[in-house]
């Protein structure tokens, strides 16, 4: 062992074969091992360095070789850059700009939102979902809204139960309701504050064959 004179407690020794320790008021700090592992606050460190507790910095943490790739951090702002653009940016505020795509390579990965996950974006594998278990979900567009099943049909549904679609048929726009003896019902406001059915299209067993509207 090496210590300093008048402070006995510190300095650095032998603790095993091949490996140097550093202690500070008596107790071990630092070692470096037997491959060249360098372990603070551990004395078996599993990586070329290896820290047991918090790391403080200033600046950037760069990948060696590729300067234009780090992690940087400034007041309350952590950046990540790669290839010389900042992919990621994380303010003060929490709020996350990407600069590219996002993508979640795994069909149980998901994106969620609010503060009890209450709306999910995710892809099973075989189909697409965006669930929204509080509240309204709604659409605002500056244009146009498209909807485009790709030769596929639009369906609606209610908790689950398919009540109605829209389809194609050579061309022609297919409204079709698909709950039993039911009607499709054209309804507005009546002018006094409540809405009237002002014509339906009776979908009922009893007319299935002539059709009345």
């Amino acid at each position: 062992s090496y210590i300093f004179e008048s402070n006995t407690d510190t300095g650095f020794f032998h603790p095993a074969t091949d490996e140097i320790g550093f202690s500070t008021a008596g107790s071990e700090r630092m070692r470096l091992d037997s491959s060249g592992k360098l372990g603070i606050g551990t004395t078996s460190p599993s990586f070329e360095l290896d820290v047991e507790g918090d790391i403080g910095m200033n600046g950037k943490l760069y990948h060696n070789g590729d300067h234009n790739t780090y992690i940087g951090f400034t007041a309350d702002t952590q950046t990540f850059r790669t290839g010389g653009t900042d992919a990621l940016t994380i303010d003060s505020s929490q709020n996350a700009t990407f600069s590219a795509s996002v993508d979640i390579n795994s069909d149980s990965g998901q994106l969620q939102f609010g503060a009890d996950n209450d709306m999910q974006i995710f892809h099973n594998g075989s189909g697409g979902e965006i669930n929204n278990a509080t509240g309204n979900f709604t659409i605002d567009s500056a244009g146009d809204i498209t909807l485009d099943a790709d030769g596929g049909d639009i369906i609606l549904e209610d908790a689950g139960t398919r009540f109605g679609m829209f389809t194609h048929s050579n061309g022609n726009l297919v409204i079709k309701q698909t709950a039993d003896d039911k009607d499709i019902l054209f309804q507005s406001d009546d002018g006094a504050g409540s809405t009237t059915t002002y014509f339906f299209l009776d979908g009922s067993a009893a007319n299935s064959s002539t059709g009345v509207l």
